[in-house]
Protein backbone atom coordinates (compact mmCIF):
# COMPACT_ATOMS: atom_id res chain seq x y z
CA UNK A 1 0.00 0.00 0.00
CA UNK A 2 1.24 3.16 -1.07
CA UNK A 3 1.52 6.06 1.34
CA UNK A 4 2.52 9.92 0.19
CA UNK A 5 5.92 11.05 1.61
CA UNK A 6 5.28 14.49 3.41
CA UNK A 7 7.38 17.77 1.86
CA UNK A 8 10.34 17.43 4.15
CA UNK A 9 10.90 13.70 3.22
CA UNK A 10 10.96 15.04 -0.59
CA UNK A 11 13.05 17.64 0.70
CA UNK A 12 15.52 15.31 2.27
CA UNK A 13 15.38 13.13 -0.65
CA UNK A 14 16.22 15.87 -3.22
CA UNK A 15 19.33 17.35 -1.27
CA UNK A 16 20.33 14.00 -1.22
CA UNK A 17 19.98 13.32 -5.17
CA UNK A 18 21.81 16.95 -5.22
CA UNK A 19 25.05 15.94 -3.51
CA UNK A 20 25.08 12.66 -5.33
CA UNK A 21 25.36 13.81 -9.02
CA UNK A 22 27.20 16.79 -8.10
CA UNK A 23 24.24 19.25 -8.85
CA UNK A 24 25.22 22.82 -10.09
CA UNK A 25 22.42 25.38 -10.59
CA UNK A 26 24.99 27.90 -12.03
CA UNK A 27 25.46 25.41 -15.20
CA UNK A 28 21.56 25.68 -15.76
CA UNK A 29 21.40 21.88 -13.70
CA UNK A 30 17.73 21.21 -13.14
CA UNK A 31 16.70 18.30 -10.71
CA UNK A 32 12.89 17.49 -10.47
CA UNK A 33 11.77 14.57 -7.66
CA UNK A 34 7.68 13.87 -7.62
CA UNK A 35 6.03 11.83 -5.43
CA UNK A 36 3.96 9.38 -7.28
CA UNK A 37 3.55 5.49 -6.75
CA UNK A 38 4.81 2.76 -8.56
CA UNK A 39 2.05 0.60 -9.57
CA UNK A 40 2.60 -2.65 -10.86
CA UNK A 41 1.12 -3.18 -14.61
CA UNK A 42 -2.21 -4.84 -14.46
CA UNK A 43 -1.36 -8.67 -15.71
CA UNK A 44 -3.33 -9.45 -18.84
CA UNK A 45 -4.93 -12.93 -18.48
CA UNK A 46 -4.22 -15.30 -21.91
CA UNK A 47 -7.53 -16.87 -23.02
CA UNK A 48 -7.28 -20.64 -22.70
CA UNK A 49 -6.15 -21.85 -26.44
CA UNK A 50 -8.45 -23.14 -29.00
CA UNK A 51 -8.50 -26.24 -30.84
CA UNK A 52 -7.38 -25.27 -33.73
CA UNK A 53 -4.30 -23.72 -31.79
CA UNK A 54 -3.57 -26.87 -29.80
CA UNK A 55 -3.42 -28.52 -33.43
CA UNK A 56 -1.29 -25.86 -35.17
CA UNK A 57 1.43 -26.04 -32.24
CA UNK A 58 1.54 -30.08 -32.13
CA UNK A 59 1.66 -29.68 -36.09
CA UNK A 60 3.96 -26.70 -36.67
CA UNK A 61 7.36 -29.65 -36.09
CA UNK A 62 5.84 -32.12 -38.39
CA UNK A 63 4.61 -29.70 -41.05
CA UNK A 64 7.65 -30.48 -43.49
CA UNK A 65 6.93 -34.88 -43.37
CA UNK A 66 3.73 -33.65 -43.62
CA UNK A 67 3.31 -32.47 -47.18
CA UNK A 68 5.33 -35.47 -48.57
CA UNK A 69 2.69 -37.75 -46.81
CA UNK A 70 -0.33 -35.68 -48.18
CA UNK A 71 1.17 -35.76 -51.28
CA UNK A 72 2.23 -39.38 -51.41
CA UNK A 73 -1.83 -40.15 -50.38
CA UNK A 74 -2.53 -37.88 -53.26
CA UNK A 75 -0.56 -40.03 -55.62
CA UNK A 76 -1.71 -43.48 -54.13
CA UNK A 77 -5.47 -42.19 -54.68
CA UNK A 78 -4.29 -40.88 -58.04
CA UNK A 79 -2.96 -44.30 -58.95
CA UNK A 80 -5.83 -46.47 -57.20
CA UNK A 81 -8.87 -44.30 -58.91
CA UNK A 82 -7.55 -43.46 -62.18
CA UNK A 83 -3.86 -44.84 -63.18
CA UNK A 84 -4.66 -48.98 -62.07
CA UNK A 85 -7.78 -49.17 -64.14
CA UNK A 86 -6.52 -48.03 -66.93
CA UNK A 87 -3.69 -50.00 -67.00
CA UNK A 88 -6.08 -52.91 -66.11
CA UNK A 89 -8.28 -51.60 -69.40
CA UNK A 90 -5.13 -51.68 -71.78
CA UNK A 91 -4.15 -55.28 -70.70
CA UNK A 92 -7.45 -56.14 -71.08
CA UNK A 93 -6.86 -54.57 -74.78
CA UNK A 94 -3.78 -56.15 -75.19
CA UNK A 95 -4.95 -59.62 -74.07
CA UNK A 96 -7.31 -59.89 -76.51
CA UNK A 97 -5.96 -58.30 -79.39
CA UNK A 98 -3.42 -61.36 -79.18
CA UNK A 99 -6.13 -63.28 -78.81
CA UNK A 100 -7.50 -62.17 -82.07
CA UNK A 101 -4.10 -62.18 -84.24
CA UNK A 102 -3.51 -65.87 -82.52
CA UNK A 103 -6.84 -66.71 -84.24
CA UNK A 104 -6.24 -65.09 -87.64
CA UNK A 105 -2.98 -66.94 -87.95
CA UNK A 106 -5.06 -70.46 -88.14
CA UNK A 107 -5.36 -71.43 -91.39
CA UNK A 108 -8.19 -70.34 -93.33
CA UNK A 109 -9.71 -74.16 -93.83
CA UNK A 110 -9.15 -74.70 -89.53
CA UNK A 111 -12.05 -75.04 -87.39
CA UNK A 112 -11.83 -72.27 -84.76
CA UNK A 113 -13.18 -73.29 -81.45
CA UNK A 114 -13.69 -70.93 -78.14
CA UNK A 115 -11.21 -71.60 -75.54
CA UNK A 116 -13.20 -72.53 -73.17
CA UNK A 117 -14.43 -75.44 -75.43
CA UNK A 118 -11.43 -78.29 -74.48
CA UNK A 119 -11.37 -80.98 -77.20
CA UNK A 120 -10.81 -84.36 -76.23
CA UNK A 121 -7.72 -86.35 -77.66
CA UNK A 122 -9.27 -88.14 -79.86
CA UNK A 123 -11.13 -85.44 -81.59
CA UNK A 124 -7.69 -83.40 -81.29
CA UNK A 125 -6.92 -86.63 -83.75
CA UNK A 126 -9.20 -86.48 -85.75
CA UNK A 127 -9.17 -82.93 -86.91
CA UNK A 128 -5.21 -83.67 -87.47
CA UNK A 129 -5.93 -86.74 -89.14
CA UNK A 130 -8.92 -84.54 -91.14
CA UNK A 131 -5.98 -81.71 -91.99
CA UNK A 132 -3.65 -84.04 -92.93
CA UNK A 133 -5.29 -86.34 -94.96
CA UNK A 134 -5.45 -84.02 -97.98
CA UNK A 135 -1.68 -83.69 -98.24
CA UNK A 136 0.52 -86.13 -100.52
CA UNK A 137 3.92 -85.08 -99.71
CA UNK A 138 5.84 -85.89 -96.17
CA UNK A 139 7.37 -82.34 -96.26
CA UNK A 140 3.35 -80.77 -96.47
CA UNK A 141 3.14 -83.03 -94.14
CA UNK A 142 5.21 -81.88 -91.40
CA UNK A 143 4.57 -77.89 -92.23
CA UNK A 144 0.82 -79.23 -92.16
CA UNK A 145 1.04 -80.92 -88.52
CA UNK A 146 3.46 -78.04 -87.43
CA UNK A 147 1.37 -75.62 -87.98
CA UNK A 148 -2.12 -77.60 -86.64
CA UNK A 149 0.60 -78.35 -83.48
CA UNK A 150 1.51 -74.58 -82.75
CA UNK A 151 -2.21 -73.02 -83.29
CA UNK A 152 -3.53 -75.85 -81.23
CA UNK A 153 -0.91 -74.96 -77.96
CA UNK A 154 -1.64 -71.26 -78.00
CA UNK A 155 -5.63 -72.18 -78.31
CA UNK A 156 -5.56 -75.14 -75.71
CA UNK A 157 -2.43 -75.82 -73.80
CA UNK A 158 -3.50 -78.35 -71.60
CA UNK A 159 -5.19 -79.87 -74.52
CA UNK A 160 -2.12 -80.19 -76.31
CA UNK A 161 -0.04 -81.15 -73.61
CA UNK A 162 -2.08 -84.50 -73.05
CA UNK A 163 -2.05 -85.19 -77.02
CA UNK A 164 1.71 -85.17 -76.74
CA UNK A 165 2.16 -86.73 -73.69
CA UNK A 166 -0.12 -89.70 -75.57
CA UNK A 167 1.45 -89.58 -78.10
CA UNK A 168 4.88 -90.23 -76.84
CA UNK A 169 3.43 -92.81 -74.62
CA UNK A 170 2.28 -94.60 -77.87
CA UNK A 171 5.92 -94.37 -79.20
CA UNK A 172 7.36 -95.94 -75.79
CA UNK A 173 5.23 -99.48 -76.14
Amino acid sequence: MWVERTPEEMKQLADLVQAALGFNAQRGDELSIQNISFEAPPIEVQPAPTPAQRTLRIIAPWIGLLRYAGLAALFLVIYLLILRPVKNQVLATMKSLSARSGQAALAPGEERKAPSQHMSIGELEEELEKDLSGTSSEVMRAVVLKRHLVAKIRKEPEGASRLIQTWVRQGEA
